[in-house]
């Protein structure tokens, strides 16, 4: 419906942007003025031009008012319709950026992730891991994997992960996750994880890059800022003002 309305307004724009007219006849017989092959009066509207009609014509002309003020207005209450119904944030559907801050797009995002988080878990549950648990028995029992089927609990535990995504302002998020992480309030494979990453993955390559910096003389890690508790104060240093 809302593509049918975009379309007959942008018809409607463009025949209003025409300017189309009609002539009358008052005398419908007896016209000998000028016409051309399929019986019409031709005119030649020129800018800043007035122009006299032959006797016993008069001209009504059309306006379809269009483009309507309201257009805009109308689309983007549909699309904020649609946007809840779906369960994603207007901002995305529309691709509108207009009036937002970081506040409410973050507040916007935060929901319309928690929809695609819990799709991409109801696609693991049921079509990933069952085609993989069928899968797995078929390749075992034939052999071909060369592993023991009497495992196969062992081997059937799979970890998909769905897609995640950055933020605007990442260096925010970062601080906060190295927060939790140093109070252990999440644990740094959820941090990674969330990132899309994978701990081991991540672990082996701090550590060969470690090694290969180690081996030509570098140090990756830079030193860490003492906090304020840790800073020695000396003795009679002590300022009560």
């Amino acid at each position: 419906m809302l593509d049918g309305y975009a379309e007959a307004e942008l018809v409607a724009a463009r025949t209003g942007a025409a300017k189309m007219g009609f002539f009358t006849k008052q005398t419908p017989e007896g016209w000998t003025g000028e016409i051309d092959d399929d019986g019409n009066l031709p005119v030649d509207a020129s800018p800043g031009t007035i122009e006299e009609l032959p006797a016993g014509v008069d001209f009504k002309s059309w306006d379809s008012n269009h483009p309507n003020s309201g257009y805009g207005d109308f689309v983007k209450s549909c699309l904020r319709g649609v946007a809840t119904s779906l369960g994603i944030s207007y901002n995305s559907l529309s691709n509108d950026l207009e009036g937002v801050n970081y506040s409410s797009i973050r507040a916007g995002l935060i929901e319309e992730r928690e929809v695609w988080k819990a799709i991409q878990r109801f696609m693991i549950d049921h079509v990933l891991e069952p085609i993989f648990e069928a899968w797995l028995e078929i390749e075992l029992l034939s052999g071909r994997l060369g592993l023991p089927y009497d495992k196969y609990w062992k081997f059937n535990a799979p970890d998909f992960r769905g897609r995640r995504w950055s933020w605007v302002d990442p260096k925010k998020d970062m601080e906060a996750a190295i927060l939790g992480i140093q109070h252990r309030i999440t644990p740094l494979r959820d941090v990674i994880a969330d990132n899309g990453g994978d701990i081991y993955e991540v672990l082996q390559k701090a550590k060969d890059d470690e090694e290969l910096a180690a081996s030509m003389g570098l140090k990756l890690m830079p030193e860490t800022t003492p906090q304020q508790s840790e800073i020695d104060i000396p003795e009679g240093d002590d300022d009560d003002s």
